[in-house]
């Protein structure tokens, strides 16, 4: 029953995802590519300053891989650990109005939240935040094979 209702989500996220066009800065929904892809932190910024905040280690070095069937694989290059766990994408009524909420489970090792609101996609990046004012936000920038 649980793979039918992510088969499910997965679908109807789908058909969300076709109303947007891509070359929309704009746009307020993934359009993820048509094979699995492997992205990776490449800045933080926020708090009460909204600053940069320096990565760590553990973050520099966390490789996320979304696959197609909402799986995710999680791999650590530096100690080799290995997090494989399934995304979600729903709409969702943030702070920011209303955005697509990615939520991960188990929650990604290299940041604190459950779940994650889309602020940006576009140019190999997702922008994603944390749905608090002096909250923070995060880019993830995908990695070319």
């Amino acid at each position: 029953m649980r793979s039918y209702l992510l088969f499910l989500c997965i679908a109807l996220s789908a058909f969300s995802f076709s109303g947007c066009d891509k070359t929309d800065d704009n746009c307020d929904c993934v359009n993820l590519p048509d094979s699995p892809t492997k992205w990776k932190i490449t800045s933080r910024t926020g708090g009460v300053s909204g600053t940069s905040v320096p990565l760590t280690t553990d973050q520099q070095n966390n490789i996320l891989t979304l696959e197609l069937n909402g799986k995710y694989v999680c791999t650590n290059t530096q100690t080799g650990m290995i997090v494989n766990g399934t995304f979600a994408i729903s709409d969702f009524s943030s702070i920011y109005g209303t955005k697509q909420k990615f939520v991960f489970d188990p929650q990604l090792p290299m940041l604190d939240d459950e779940y994650y609101i889309l602020l940006g996609n576009a140019e190999g990046k997702l922008v994603f935040g944390d749905n608090r004012a002096d909250g923070y936000s995060t880019t993830f920038s995908i990695i070319q094979p």
